[in-house]
């Protein structure tokens, strides 16, 4: 089997993996922050959605890119760079959809189950390591594998920021902590998008003017 090929479906492997994973880890945070209150967990779970959302346009793209006459880009499959602009694309707008929430949670504050949120966010941080895991190597190789990789490593710090909160919030009862956790959450998911978009572009860019 051809080296190229042979790291192709060890991406696809790995993508599906942490696909299933993350999207079940996702429906735990959703839930459970809905019951805790927690606006950063449901933040945490809003980030999950977008890793779902990523990792199955990624594993849709490399199983194209696996595809023999697939169009490449000088490294890089066409079909991987779209995926990667339009990850890009999502995290913005689900950034901005956060922001909104955090900011209405900061003007309404309600109590928040402090123990509750910090034990859903620590088995979300384990099941972001094991996607790091996965994906580690890949994303070394792979624009579009990249792309998954920086969303969950976006969660990881996300994950570590609600944990944190929660104790805070258990130790002096701050509640407003949560919302200003969840709109810090936002801003590192508007930061990771645009530089995934700007690297797209940039690869678009240098094989129209090629």
């Amino acid at each position: 089997m051809p080296c190229g090929k042979h790291f192709l479906d060890l991406d696809k492997n790995r993508l599906l993996a942490a696909l299933g994973i993350t999207f079940l880890m996702m429906i735990v945070e959703f839930i459970g922050g809905w019951i805790s209150g927690s606006i950063a967990l449901v933040s945490d779970a809003a980030h999950m959605l977008v890793d779902t959302l990523a990792l199955g346009a990624a594993f849709l793209a490399a199983n194209f890119a696996a595809k023999e006459g697939a169009k490449k880009i000088g490294d890089y499959y066409i079909g991987e760079v779209h995926a990667a602009l339009a990850n890009g694309a999502i995290l913005c707008c689900m950034a901005l959809f956060i922001i909104c929430g955090a900011v209405n949670r900061f003007l309404n504050p309600r109590e928040v189950q402090s123990v509750l949120m910090t034990a859903v966010a620590v088995v979300g941080l384990c099941v972001n390591l094991i996607g790091i895991f996965l994906l580690r190597e890949g994303s070394h190789k792979n624009i579009n594998v990249r792309g998954a990789f920086l969303h969950i490593v976006g969660d990881i710090l996300s994950s570590l920021g609600v944990i944190a909160g929660g104790i805070v919030i258990y130790s002096t009862g701050w509640h407003l902590i949560d919302s200003l956790l969840g709109f810090l959450i936002s801003l590192m998911i508007l930061r990771g998008g645009i530089s995934l978009i700007k690297d797209a572009v940039k690869i678009l860019r240098k094989h129209k003017k090629g």
